[in-house]
């Protein structure tokens, strides 16, 4: 009587011991994939703000040129390409700001706010010169921007050097989750991979442990 309760209890063990690990395998499935999405999930906001940042800066350099083209010719027309491209500029610096925030980049994001008040303040030295851009004579037009275009040339050499900088700083940041990303992965599967093995024994001892201690002396009753 005593050894048929005692199959009946390692028959319950057996039975319990995979269920177990099943379960761990599930529990740790779950956590390593949400683990994974977070930084999937930090990686493209990362990607981007990088691709805003460059398409601000690619913005940028598109006004300062419809700037230059309306100082030569006084084409009404490039000052709509100039505000276009402007505007292009600040919603590009939202996203990217956006994007940071997404990630609580707080460092990134001060640093974004403070180059897009500088552009901003750019934008309200050059943008009321319009006027007097169309309308005075072309010498006089280029005797005015010659006496100012040193202090402006500085100023938005040195906005695109900074759009440049953090552009290239939010890839190396990309490049970096995405190793990261890339070697949870690995992680991961080889947890996974480790612990059907360990499953996979266990289940074979179960078996060999039921055939030689329960099965038999079950079939010799």
């Amino acid at each position: 009587m005593f050894g048929l309760r005692s199959a009946r209890w390692r028959a319950i063990l057996a039975a319990a011991v995979p269920l177990l690990l099943v379960v761990g395998m599930g529990a740790l499935a779950v956590w390593r994939a949400r683990a994974d999405e977070q930084l999937h999930e930090t990686l493209g906001h990362t990607s981007t703000a990088a691709t805003a940042l460059e398409g601000a800066q690619a913005g940028f350099w598109q006004a300062q040129g419809a700037l230059s083209a309306l100082v030569i010719s006084g084409d009404e027309a490039f000052v709509d390409d100039y505000d276009n491209a402007f505007a292009a500029a600040n919603e590009d610096l939202a996203k990217a700001r956006a994007e940071f925030l997404a990630t609580g980049e707080t460092g990134e994001v001060s640093a974004l706010d403070a180059l897009t008040n500088r552009i901003g303040q750019f934008n309200e030295s050059v943008r009321p010169l319009f006027p007097t851009l169309i309308e005075a004579d072309r010498q006089m037009v280029i005797e005015l921007a010659t006496a100012s275009m040193s202090g402006l040339a500085a100023t938005s050499t040195a906005i695109i050097a900074d759009l440049e900088g953090m552009a290239q700083g939010a890839e190396q940041e990309e490049s970096s989750e995405r190793a990261a990303a890339d070697r949870a992965a690995g992680v991961t599967l080889w947890l996974l991979l480790g612990l059907s093995g360990v499953a996979l024994a266990t289940g074979i001892g179960i078996v060999v442990t039921l055939v030689g201690s329960v099965v038999r002396p079950l079939a010799a009753l």
